[in-house]
């Protein structure tokens, strides 16, 4: 049998006490100058140029026995990724150099948010001011003439607690009346959740134009057990330091 040969190396960063054996292997292809180097009984020069250290067989240790210095390993990240048009159970574990790098700031631009859980009133109505002009929404996208109608009907009976029903013909945006509907309540302090209840042959339109006109996290809280305990899990939990118990606090769809 060949004999297993293992390599004591000293990290860079950290003391000597933090050294530990590696396999023969694992040195060569982290610095294969190092161990060349070591064989050779030559000074060695830290991978990368970082301090220096020396190549010493140690009669105490079995033979090829080397220290030397090595930049500390590079942590392997890997993220949850749930997949278009799968259910959350289908979600996998990928590496990060295989992730769109604009969801991974996305992603970092979301978690990076604190959560407010002490709870908004809606403002009074005398509040309410009518939207003489659409704003800019994500995208750069505007709402229409009759479509900002629509939306200052639905603020000016939101700020007055009145329940309304937005009725008009098809293919009109009544979603995105909507949407910037809730995109105002948002900006008026309110931060939700929010819950819109959809027929499932809309879900994906739903889906689809909150990313397109807003910046709001939207879960579409559908599926399997599994597929909703992930979301739970992942999705929607934020815990309250105050209370023992979590409190979850994103906004579903």
């Amino acid at each position: 049998p060949q004999p297993v040969v293992y390599y004591l190396v000293k990290w860079c960063s950290l003391p000597y006490e933090d050294s530990t054996w590696e396999l023969q292997e694992d040195v060569v292809r982290a610095c294969p100058r190092l161990v060349l180097a070591a064989l050779r009984g030559q000074h060695l020069g830290a991978a990368g140029g970082r301090g220096q250290g020396v190549s010493q067989v140690c009669p105490r240790c079995v033979p090829g026995v080397l220290t030397g210095v090595l930049p500390l390993p590079q942590p392997v990240v890997y993220y949850l990724v749930k997949w278009c048009s799968l259910p959350y159970e289908d979600s996998t574990w990928e590496l990060q150099e295989d992730v769109d790098e604009a969801k991974i700031a996305e992603f970092k631009r979301i978690q990076a948010r604190h959560p407010e859980l002490k709870r908004q009133p809606r403002p009074q109505a005398g509040a309410w001011k009518k939207l003489e002009a659409s704003h800019e929404y994500k995208n750069h996208n505007q709402l229409r003439e009759y479509q900002l109608e629509g939306v200052n009907w639905l603020l000016f009976n939101w700020y007055n607690r009145q329940n309304c029903i937005l009725a008009d013909e098809m293919g009109l945006g009544k979603t995105i009346q909507s949407i910037a509907f809730l995109q105002e309540v948002h900006g008026a302090g309110v931060r939700g959740p929010y819950l819109v209840i959809a027929p499932l042959s809309t879900i994906a339109n739903w889906e689809r134009e909150f990313g397109t006109w807003t910046h709001l996290n939207t879960i579409v809280y559908h599926g399997s057990l599994a597929s909703r305990q992930m979301i739970q899990q992942y999705e929607m939990y934020c815990k309250d330091s105050k209370v023992s118990s979590p409190v979850h606090t994103c906004a579903h769809l």
